[in-house]
């Protein structure tokens, strides 16, 4: 413009906080307050005032976990779709669409739900925690599941069945002979030391009660991974993907550090078990969880291992496993006899004289109550 014109040409561009008071100056304030959008009918218009008040969904959070209480619903679902995030409850089988909210603040929601269950991995595929909730004095705790999905997280919640895990070694029950070799493993200082169970969260929990009944005072620990550690006790937490490569090279990198305890959250693929084998060979004492199951099923992994030279025997100073138990309602379980393909899968010969199995909780056909629910509870 200049070369064409010969004159002086000045840029000038307008800062959007004063375009914005031209604006009002010209055509007048307009105030839109900001909402979460949900929209639902089975919550009161003063509950939905509320939760749609709150920006960062932590009031639809509580009043979901508290529909699962009142409703009686085996799970709640937030289900990103197109424009729309659908929130779902499940009882009985069945699926029914409890509200939907606009998905401009999902992003914070699901941050918020990771910080309450402690869930780590924002770039892992799925991802699994445990939120507390209170209610009315009670500790209520919840297992949150994650799956990263187009548009956002699909993220299902449901009470956490196994939150009654033991504590202490005195509330397993255990025999004194068993209690006596666990104080006996409960007492080296160095070598391999496997737990081995398939459920991952059980075998986190086992680990931890390791870990709370040793006497750790004056040594370092070290945890690798992002659900065990989360007992009485605190350590340094390292977190590991589930890249196997990277996990063996963390594990090597914890020997600059001098740790007198490594605690690792899942050793079963074999670079991670070789890498757990070696820090056993370097005078440390490895904590590796494995899901191979039960004994058995671990000692043949364990022979298959020493076959391929993945391990020297002599480094294994034992195998902790745990069978759970899962105990039925005494006014919520019928009897039956259970079917052949049950015992052979059970192992059972001799039929059992008295089978139960839990009742159905209500019949699929009863709709979901509209939930009236007060302001008293709070979300730990």
């Amino acid at each position: 413009m200049e070369s064409t014109t010969g004159c002086l040409v000045t840029v000038s561009v307008g800062l959007i906080r004063e375009i914005r008071e031209m604006q009002e100056l010209f055509y007048g304030a307009e105030i839109v307050p900001a909402s979460f959008g949900f929209s639902s009918s089975l919550f009161p218009p003063q509950i939905i005032d509320n939760i749609n008040a709150d920006l960062s969904g932590a009031k639809l959070l509580d009043y979901l976990l508290l529909s699962i209480v009142k409703n009686r619903l085996s799970s709640v679902s937030l289900q990103p779709v197109g424009d729309s995030v659908l929130v779902t409850g499940r009882a009985a089988g069945v699926t029914k669409e409890l509200g939907a909210f606009e998905p401009g603040y999902y992003p914070e929601l699901i941050l918020h739900i990771r910080r309450m269950a402690k869930m780590n991995g924002l770039h892992e595929t799925s991802a699994r925690g445990v939120l507390a909730f209170r209610l009315k004095g009670r500790t209520l705790h919840y297992q949150v599941c994650m799956l990263r999905g187009e548009g956002g997280d699909y993220v299902t919640i449901k009470l956490h069945l196994s939150s009654t895990f033991p504590s202490t070694l005195s509330e397993i029950g255990l025999s004194s002979e068993k209690e006596a070799e666990y104080r006996n493993l409960a007492a080296i200082d160095k070598g391999l030391l496997l737990f081995s169970m398939r459920d991952a969260d059980e075998r986190c929990r086992l680990m931890d009660l390791y870990l709370d009944e040793r006497n750790t005072q004056g040594q370092t620990v070290l945890i690798l991974g992002n659900n065990v550690g989360r007992g009485r006790k605190k350590f340094p937490r390292i977190p590991v993907s589930r890249n196997i490569n990277e996990l063996s090279a963390v594990i090597m990198a914890t020997f600059d550090h001098d740790p007198d305890i490594i605690v690792i959250e899942d050793a079963t693929d074999a670079y991670a078990f070789i890498a757990a084998g070696k820090a056993a060979m370097h005078g440390k004492l490895v904590m590796a969880g494995v899901s191979f199951g039960d004994v058995p099923v671990t000692f043949k992994n364990l022979i298959h291992y020493w076959q391929k030279n993945y391990f020297i025997p002599t480094f294994l100073k034992g195998v902790i496993s745990l069978k759970g138990l899962v105990t039925l309602c005494p006014h919520c379980k019928e009897s039956y006899a259970p079917s052949r393909e049950e015992t052979a899968a059970l192992r059972i010969e001799v039929p059992i004289a008295d089978c139960y199995r839990p009742k159905v909780a209500r019949p699929a056909n009863i709709p979901l109550r509209r939930t009236e629910i007060s302001d008293g509870a709070d979300c730990l």
